[in-house]
């Protein structure tokens, strides 16, 4: 192949997306190329990394990567891409990371590669403002405040272009759990539906079948992980509420995502609360459809404990499901 301005016979051209200068990618074809300088192979803290780990920190400079450095990862295809497990390539990322002093937010699956402009920069103030569009595919993460304060290895020009971009990125951002947290005090000034709970003097409101449905969970994540702390049930309750009446799920939809969670391989020591599963609800939806063979029926699916108010009289938060007196009364699950 060609490089970018060559016609084939050594002969420099202007880029055919918008005539820019031979050597000079424009934003059209750097959505293409990415560039990769080739010492490093004789980089000390590569030359340190394991086989695969390089492998992943390549795929990471050229696989999903957009044109800014800062972009949303996803496990699971690098997984896919690579042929390695998910955990596997968790567990290698952070290897990478630290070695290469990378960051990444688990929470908002964002990887930030922060000397990106080493390499891809110096292209100009125009460019620049074509490159940072790709800022508007990036979830909200408060890795994006690095980001943006990072100047270095960029023109005068190109700080002044970044600056601007900056002004709209808010200066932190709020986890899953403050975001949550904001949402209930401002309900707790509403007057409540269903049977109010208590939890460090915020008032929490769900229904019975919510908090039935609470337990059934934390009884399945029980089953796989038994040491595993108990969580603050009305907190979960609440989530499932939320995302009834938020988001427009029904519990049977909740529940049934729940323990096809619970049933993967990877996802069963990842959703492992309410919070994370509605946080996580659309992405996962689209998952569990392309994990599903095309000939699969109905039924084909191994039996699983029902999550309804049957439950809730055989449930101990510290035990989970007392299996013996489910069997005894015929329960079944």
């Amino acid at each position: 192949m060609s490089p970018v301005g060559d016609d084939g016979g050594g002969l420099l051209v202007p880029c055919m997306h918008c005539k820019a200068p031979p050597l000079f990618l424009c934003p059209a074809t750097m959505a293409k190329y990415r560039k990769i300088d080739p010492r490093i192979w004789n980089d000390e803290k590569f030359q340190t990394m394991a086989p695969l780990d390089k492998l992943l920190a390549l795929y990471c400079l050229t696989g999903q990567v957009n044109r800014i450095g800062i972009f949303k990862f996803s496990i699971a295809l690098a997984a896919e891409d690579i042929g390695l497990k998910p955990t596997e390539i968790r567990e290698r990322l952070d290897r990478v990371c630290h070695t290469l002093s990378w960051s990444y937010d688990p929470d908002r699956r964002v990887l930030y590669l922060p000397n990106w402009w080493k390499y891809n920069g110096h292209c100009g103030p125009k460019t620049m403002t074509g490159l940072l569009d790709d800022i508007h595919d990036v979830p909200q993460t408060v890795l994006l405040q690095q980001f943006a304060t990072n100047h270095t290895y960029l023109s005068e020009s190109e700080s002044a272009t970044l600056e601007g971009y900056a002004i709209g990125i808010p200066k932190g951002m709020a986890s899953q759990e403050q975001e949550q947290e904001q949402e209930q005090e401002q309900e707790s000034s509403c007057p409540g539906i269903g049977i109010p709970g208590q939890d460090d003097g915020k008032t929490l409101r769900y229904e019975d079948e919510d908090m039935e449905l609470a337990k059934a969970i934390w009884s399945l994540i029980l089953d796989l992980q038994p040491n595993r702390k108990p969580p603050k049930l009305d907190n979960w309750a609440n989530d499932i509420r939320l995302m009834r009446e938020r988001d427009n799920r029904t519990r049977k939809e909740i529940s049934d995502l729940f323990r096809w969670c619970n049933r993967d391989e990877f996802w069963q020591s990842n959703i492992l609360s309410t919070s994370k599963l509605r946080e996580k609800f659309d992405d996962l939806l689209l998952k569990r459809a392309k994990s599903k063979p095309s000939n699969s029926k109905p039924g084909d699916e191994p039996k699983q404990k029902l999550m309804t108010a049957e439950l809730a009289k055989y449930y101990n938060p510290q035990t989970g499901l007392d299996y013996e007196a489910m069997k005894r009364d015929k329960v079944d699950f």
